[in-house]
């Protein structure tokens, strides 16, 4: 006769907490901080509106990874089964570019000296009319990614900031082999589809963005550069970078941004409800790994001038 209770020990073993804590305990690895920086971190001021914003990483963000690696940074679980999640679609992708006949390589790194910026590309491919380009798989999820990315009726849809100006930091290093760039785009949750093709316009010596055949004035690709100077600044001179985006909003920002319709309805009414308000934020410090440690700071902001001759570049 079986002595088995309904409620054992077994029962109530949870597998998905072990995997959890296997996802997010940081592997062994040699003691030191890589100083180069990431084409994922790449980031650019501009004004629209008479206000002035801020897309892609924040600097204090990168002088926190350089600075402290690992040690106050932390990717949660749920962070860390979506990038394994999009790196299964990018191999899956890969596999069937090269079933197709299209694919020339995958996961080439490469290092641009003059900017210190390391990384690597997805993917290089091949045209029909035998042109090399290359492509970063991007994945995505949820009602918003579709419709800001994907687009539909009412709206035409455009890639996310962060990962446009990513791309565009591989067509300025590849700029002499690879005319341009395809972002792919996949839903994880729909399967949806949709990609973007990035170039650089060069107008007098400058270079704009060029998507799908669109020429963006907002910046130039040397805007982009030169925040990763200010970043070589601050890292060299052992000062902390002014924050680029704030967790909560004042209310006195809110209603500005409410007024020129960069935030929505909702989330205005949420941030001034009279029972249990939800402050409006940026989503990039509500996700940042280093949110703990940035927010808990309790020493002033010291909001750095960088000289010219820094931050220009030619």
């Amino acid at each position: 006769m079986s002595t088995k209770t309904p409620h054992s020990d077994y029962d109530s073993y949870n597998l998905f907490e072990h995997v959890d804590r296997y996802m997010t305990t940081p592997r062994f690895s040699a003691p030191s901080r890589g100083s180069h920086f990431y084409p994922s971190e790449a980031s650019v001021k501009y004004e629209d509106g008479g206000e002035e914003y801020v897309a892609g990483s924040c600097l204090r963000k990168s002088y926190y990874r350089i600075k402290h690696g690992s040690e106050r940074g932390q990717v949660s679980a749920r962070g860390a089964h979506i990038m394994k999640h999009g790196s299964a679609i990018e191999e899956s992708l890969t596999e069937i570019f090269k079933q197709m006949g299209i694919w020339r390589a995958n996961s080439v790194r490469f290092k641009d000296n003059e900017f210190n910026i390391s990384g690597e590309i997805d993917c290089v491919l091949i045209e029909p009319d035998g042109t090399e380009y290359g492509a970063e798989v991007k994945t995505v999820y949820g009602y918003m990614a579709e419709k800001d990315i994907i687009g539909n009726t009412y709206n035409v849809g455009k890639p996310k900031a962060s990962h446009l100006l990513q791309t565009l930091i591989y067509c300025w290093v590849f700029r002499d082999r690879l005319p341009y760039f395809r972002i792919l785009y996949m839903l994880r949750d729909s399967c949806a589809r949709r990609t973007f093709k990035v170039e650089l316009h060069e107008e007098d010596g400058l270079y704009y963005p060029k998507i799908d055949g669109v020429v963006s004035k907002k910046f130039t690709i040397q805007d982009v550069l030169n925040r990763y100077r200010e970043l070589e600044y601050f890292l060299e001179n052992d000062t902390l970078p002014p924050r680029d985006f704030q967790l909560e909003y004042t209310d006195e920002k809110v209603n500005r941004l409410y007024s020129l319709g960069k935030i929505s309805k909702s989330k205005y009414e949420k941030h001034f409800a009279p029972k249990k308000p939800v402050p409006a934020g940026d989503w990039e410090c509500s996700y940042c790994d280093f949110k703990a440690f940035c927010w808990e700071r309790q020493q002033e902001e010291v909001e750095s001038a960088i000289p010219d001759s820094v931050v220009e570049i030619d």
